[in-house]
């Protein structure tokens, strides 16, 4: 009884490990400086001679953001342009002429997936479209067309959820 059952645990161990491991996520690094920072979004930093100073943090839901070198600035509200100048003034208590990069990094769908989204409203060209590769939704929107003159200056997104 106890061979059976250990060799059964045996099969589903062996079983469960040669699953494909799930892909993780890949992101697309925007470096618009005008792009308004938002709680929720993870800030890609780089300080060049510094690895310590040199990952991913999440902007809180406060919109303050914890950077290692730098400790709590708040980003949330500001455009990436100013974060960047935010941030280069705080390097520079640390460092003389501090050289970085810094990037707001978003999902992107998979080279293999494809993704049908309905774009309702006065833009130029609604209808569904496919979002496919490395596309971001901001993508297929920009893709739609300029705004008709009667559009409102929101935009709704609405997720359906099988």
């Amino acid at each position: 009884m106890f061979r059976r059952t250990a060799l059964g645990l045996l099969l589903l161990i062996a079983l469960l490990s040669a699953q494909e491991a799930p892909k993780a996520k890949e992101y697309y690094e925007s470096r618009d400086p005008q792009h308004v920072l938002k709680p929720g979004e993870t800030l890609a930093i780089k300080v060049v001679n510094q690895d310590e100073s040199n990952g991913n943090s999440v902007i809180d839901p406060q919109g303050d953001v914890t950077i290692q070198a730098v400790g709590r600035l708040h980003a949330g509200g500001k455009t990436l342009g100013e974060f960047e100048e935010i941030f280069r003034q705080k390097l520079a208590e640390f460092l003389t002429s501090p050289k970085f990069t810094l990037g707001v990094m978003t999902p992107t769908i998979e080279e293999s997936s494809t993704v049908e989204v309905t774009v309702t409203g006065a833009v130029g060209s609604p209808g569904v479209k496919r979002l496919t590769g490395k596309r971001t939704l901001l993508d297929l929107v920009a893709d739609c067309g300029a705004q008709r003159p009667e559009a409102s200056e929101i935009a709704q997104l609405t997720r359906k959820i099988e």
